[in-house]
């Protein structure tokens, strides 16, 4: 009895009642932070962040176990998520007992892996919702740049969450070479790794659905000896020259090219025994963006100042006449659409994906599309907020093709006029036009790549930090959260900073 009364003695204000949690009381800590005995890396890495957070916010010290030794405890990834999707997790706050878990990869901690390729990370996102939910905001890359609130006691209500965001596809592009791109990254973090958990923090998706672009390339059918023996698959120019790096896409050997690569992808074997001599990227026995088990995409070279990307020889012009297009969408759709029922039929679940990007920016009209395609759209993006007539194009064809597909359709959408020779060295800011394009996308699409070219990553930094804001949850109000991260970032200088960013904006949508 006397053990029992000093229990009580000592952790009596420490229990909830009435449907609050309190997790740390004048600053002592009131919780603990349990994980498995075999817990998975990424699992003990969300306990490690947990802690590192919650300390900093009360000035406690919350210890990581493997069994329950406080009055309350957090217990981290002890659920079952084997059906989880991607970015799925639960936050569970019931009496002495909170759960958070989703579904986990057993891989090592790597940041290029967990950034840019594995979604099994369910339990460190939701330690990441959970810590934005208490105010945590990670304004930019770096130690230093987050904003933590002080709360000596912390409460927190019970409550019971299955999570899953708005779009499944969150993607930016400014990870890719930080160091070497941005002059300021210095200023920022020391590593590129500070950058992927930047991302990860506010909650980047990796690749793998619908990724990539011009896998002609990619897949060096420039080099191929199969096809340099058959010039007649070559790009025909209009002054009768041919061009290796460019396809004729009604070349029957075309198509058979692009069947054998899809087959020899699917069935998993290794590119080299089909003559496709390629390097291998990462895990993967195929190069980028070929990673996904369950997609190959097909995609043209890109096209640049001098070559449209299509070719004009006698049966390509010949075809034009007979389903006439503006670009080259009927000639390569039949491509895809071929690739796609061989697929269909020999490897049932598997699909062919493909950007809608010139030269093939039109729905065709003269093939059937096989159930087995995916796409991405490229558009413009928030930057035609400001013109009614190209928003309203954008968004017909968003919808068009989404009621085509059956489903909502991912975008890559380009924030980069000042590197697009276009008006180079003006910023090119506009956060609130970022918010509300996500708002009105999202009844059509699954998301979007933004990609973004800019001189600096302080410039670019403001217009990243509310895009994942707001594809995170798109029902955020940006007033706020532009309000919140000047207030938060700058401190004692935020109506300057303010004002400044303010007026770059108003300045790029005049």
């Amino acid at each position: 009895m006397q053990k029992v009364l000093i229990w009580l003695a000592v952790f009596l204000p420490w229990l909830s009642f009435a449907g609050e949690v309190i997790l740390a009381d004048n600053g002592k800590a009131c919780a603990g932070i349990v994980i498995p005995q075999d817990a998975k890396p990424v699992v003990s890495f969300a306990a490690a962040q947990l802690k590192e957070h919650l300390d900093k916010m009360t000035g406690a010290s919350f210890q990581i176990s493997e069994k329950a030794l406080m009055p309350v405890n957090f217990f981290l990834g002890c659920g079952e998520a084997a059906d989880f999707v991607q970015d799925e997790f639960v936050i569970r706050v019931n009496g002495e007992r909170i759960d958070i878990f989703g579904k986990d990869s057993s891989k090592k901690l790597d940041f290029f892996n967990f950034y840019y390729d594995n979604p099994e990370k369910g339990t460190l996102t939701g330690v990441f919702y959970f810590l934005d939910m208490l105010g945590v905001r990670w304004l930019a890359p770096g130690k230093g740049n987050e904003y933590i609130p002080v709360r000596k006691t912390l409460k927190i209500p019970e409550k019971d969450i299955r999570f899953k965001p708005v779009f499944n596809d969150r993607k930016i592009t400014g990870g890719w070479n930080f160091m070497q791109i941005y002059p300021d990254a210095e200023e920022y973090i020391a590593n590129v790794n500070e950058f992927y958990l930047w991302g990860m923090r506010n909650f980047v998706t990796p690749r793998g659905f619908v990724d990539g672009c011009h896998t002609e390339r990619a897949l060096r059918f420039y080099e191929n000896e199969e096809r340099l023996a058959q010039p007649s698959q070559f790009q025909t120019m209009k002054d009768g020259s041919q061009k290796k790096e460019f396809s004729c896409w009604t070349d029957p050997g075309t198509a058979a090219l692009w069947i054998k690569a899809a087959d020899t992808y699917f069935s998993g074997r290794h590119p080299h025994s089909a003559g496709f001599m390629v390097p291998s990227y990462l895990d993967s026995l195929w190069p980028s963006p070929f990673r996904n088990p369950d997609e190959f995409m097909i995609d043209p070279m890109d096209h640049y100042t001098g070559n449209d990307g299509r070719c004009y020889c006698s049966r390509c012009e010949e075809f034009r006449q007979k389903y006439p297009c503006v670009d080259d969408s009927e000639i390569i759709w039949k491509v895809i659409a071929e690739v796609a029922r061989f697929v269909e039929t020999k490897y049932p679940g598997k699909y062919i994906t493909t950007l809608v990007y010139p030269p093939k920016t039109q729905m065709p009209k003269h093939t059937a599309i096989p159930k087995n395609i995916r796409v991405r759209i490229c558009l413009s993006g928030a930057r035609e907020m400001i013109f009614p007539n190209r928003k309203k194009e954008e968004l017909d064809k968003l919808k068009t093709w989404a009621d085509f597909i059956g489903e909502k359709v991912p975008l890559w959408t380009y924030q980069c006029m000042l590197h697009g020779r276009v008006l180079p060295g003006i910023p090119d800011i506009y956060p609130r036009m970022i918010a509300e394009y996500l708002k009105l996308i999202q009844p059509w699409s699954a998301g979007m790549l933004l990609e973004q070219h800019f001189l600096t990553h302080t410039y670019v930094n403001l217009d990243t930090y509310i895009f994942l804001r707001m594809a995170w949850d798109p029902s955020r109000d940006v007033e706020k959260e532009l309000h919140d991260y000047f207030r938060m970032y700058y401190g004692p200088g935020a109506a300057e900073a303010e004002e400044f960013f303010t007026r770059l904006d108003k300045n790029w949508i005049r």
